[in-house]
C-alpha cells in the first residue's frame, strides 16, 4: 500500500519454541535515506504503518527469548506505492494489465515466472542473477513496460543514462543496460513500470500496410485500448540497408490519426521507406511494437499485405572462440511486442564460399549461440535475424 505493509515470518528453526516475542527494524533507503526505527514485542502478521508513499524500505526481524535477542533474520527491501498510483489503479481497475499472463505468452519460463510482478521482493530479483533466470530477463523486461515508454519518468527518478534503456524495453547484454550493472536502479525503474501501467496508453498491434501504391501507403493496426488512447502517431523514413543500431527509433515525419489506420501520400516512387505507430494520450506514449519496412511502387507490392516486424537484433559480438567453433552474443530487438515470442536464426557462411547456396542457418531461442563444426584457419560471415513464432 502507500503507507502501510504487512509482514509476514515463520518462527526460527533452532530454538524456535523458546521464542517471547520479536523486534521489528525498518529503514527506508530510497529515494532518501532514513533513520532506522524498532518495534518490540510484535508478532507475525505485523501491520508496519506510517510509511511514505513512493518509498523503499529495509526491514529485518529479531528474535527474542529470556536470554535476549537472537541473530537477525535475512533482509528484505520493499517498495510502497504512490498515491497517485492508487488512484490511477482505482480509476482503470476494468483495464488491468496482466504482467504474469503477458510472460506467459512471451515464453518466460515456469520457474522465472515469480518475477513477473511490480511486487518481486529484493530476493525473487537476485534470481535473476544467481538463479538461472538471467536467459528470461530481456523477456520479462519487455512484459514489465507493458509496451509503453516509461524514460520521462525513468529520467525524472534519476535512473542512470546507461540504465535508462531498460524504461523503454531495451536490454543491453553484450553493452549500456545491462542486468548485473543496473541492479541498483531496478526499484526507481519497476516503480515507473507500475505507475505507466496504470497511466500510459498500450501498444498497438498487428500494424500491416494494406495497400500501396506509387506514391502512397495506407497502414491499419489494432488498437490496445481505446479508452486509454488519444489519437495514434505514425512515424516514417526513408530508410537504406545501412542503418546502425541507435537509428532505429529515428523519424524526420509524423502524421496523427484519431482512428486505427491512416493513408500517407506525397512518397517517393521506388523508395524503401519504414513506419511505425504508438499510442499517444496527456499522460505519454506508449512504445512502438513493430515496423513496416516496404518500397513504395505498385510494381514492388503484391496483393498481399505487408505486416509489420520487429527491429533486427543488433550488436553482434564475437564473445569467445576455438579452431573448430564460435559463439556469438547479441541484443534483442529494441522494437518488438510484450507478448512477441522470439526465435532468433545464425546465418553463417566461409568467406572464400564459391556460392551463397553454401550458407549454413542455425536457430537458438536465446541471444546467443555456439556455431560448431567450422574449419580450422578459415574466416566466416555471419549475421543474425529474428522472426515471430507466436503472436497471439
Amino acid at each position: 500500500n502507500s503507507d502501510f505493509a504487512i509482514l509476514h515470518w515463520d518462527k526460527p528453526k533452532t530454538l524456535g519454541e523458546t521464542v517471547l516475542d520479536y523486534v521489528v527494524k525498518v529503514q527506508k533507503i530510497g529515494p532518501t535515506a532514513g533513520k532506522q526505527s524498532s518495534h518490540s514485542h510484535v508478532y507475525s502478521p505485523f501491520i508496519l504503518d506510517r510509511l511514505e508513499s513512493g518509498s523503499t524500505y529495509e526491514v529485518f526481524i529479531e528474535p527474542v527469548n529470556e536470554h535476549g535477542i537472537g541473530q537477525p533474520s535475512s533482509r528484505q527491501v520493499f517498495r510502497t506505492t504512490s498515491k497517485s498510483l492508487e488512484a490511477a489503479l482505482d480509476q482503470v481497475s476494468e483495464h488491468h494489465y496482466d504482467q504474469t499472463q503477458c510472460c506467459e505468452k512471451s515464453g518466460v519460463r515456469p520457474q522465472c515466472l515469480s518475477l513477473c510482478s511490480y511486487n518481486a521482493s529484493s530476493f525473487q530479483i537476485d534470481r535473476l542473477v544467481d538463479g538461472g533466470c538471467q536467459d528470461d530477463f530481456s523477456k520479462i523486461v519487455r512484459c514489465a513496460t507493458g509496451g509503453r515508454d516509461h524514460l520521462p519518468c525513468c529520467a525524472k527518478r534519476g535512473v542512470n543514462k546507461a540504465c535508462q534503456p531498460l524504461c523503454q524495453a531495451v536490454h543491453q547484454q553484450s553493452s549500456g543496460a545491462e542486468l548485473a550493472a543496473c541492479l541498483p536502479a531496478l526499484g526507481q525503474i519497476f516503480q515507473c513500470y507500475e505507475e505507466g501501467t496504470a497511466s500510459l496508453p498500450p501498444p498497438v498491434r498487428d500494424l500491416k500496410a494494406i495497400s500501396v501504391s506509387d506514391d502512397k501507403v495506407f497502414l491499419a493496426w489494432k488498437a490496445g485500448d481505446v479508452g486509454k488512447t488519444a489519437h495514434y502517431e505514425v512515424f516514417y523514413r526513408q530508410t537504406t540497408n545501412l542503418e546502425e543500431d541507435d537509428e532505429v527509433f529515428n523519424s524526420d515525419k509524423q502524421v496523427n490519426s484519431k482512428m486505427p489506420f491512416v493513408k500517407i501520400a506525397g512518397l517517393e516512387t521506388g523508395k524503401m521507406y519504414r513506419f511505425f505507430v504508438v499510442a499517444r494520450n496527456d499522460k505519454g506514449t506508449s512504445l512502438p511494437s513493430s515496423i513496416v519496412t516496404l518500397n513504395v511502387s505498385s510494381a514492388a507490392y503484391n496483393t498481399n499485405q505487408k505486416n509489420g516486424a520487429t527491429s533486427p537484433p543488433h550488436q553482434l559480438e564475437l564473445d569467445s572462440r576455438s579452431s573448430t567453433w564460435l559463439e556469438f552474443t547479441w541484443n534483442p530487438p529494441a522494437i518488438s511486442h510484450p507478448e512477441d515470442v522470439l526465435l532468433y536464426r545464425i546465418h553463417f557462411v566461409a568467406v572464400n564460399a564459391s556460392s551463397a547456396s553454401d550458407m549454413i542457418t542455425a536457430e537458438s531461442e536465446l541471444t546467443t549461440a555456439r556455431i560448431l563444426n567450422l574449419k580450422p584457419a578459415t574466416q566466416y560471415a555471419v549475421y543474425v535475424t529474428s522472426v515471430i513464432v507466436r503472436n497471439e
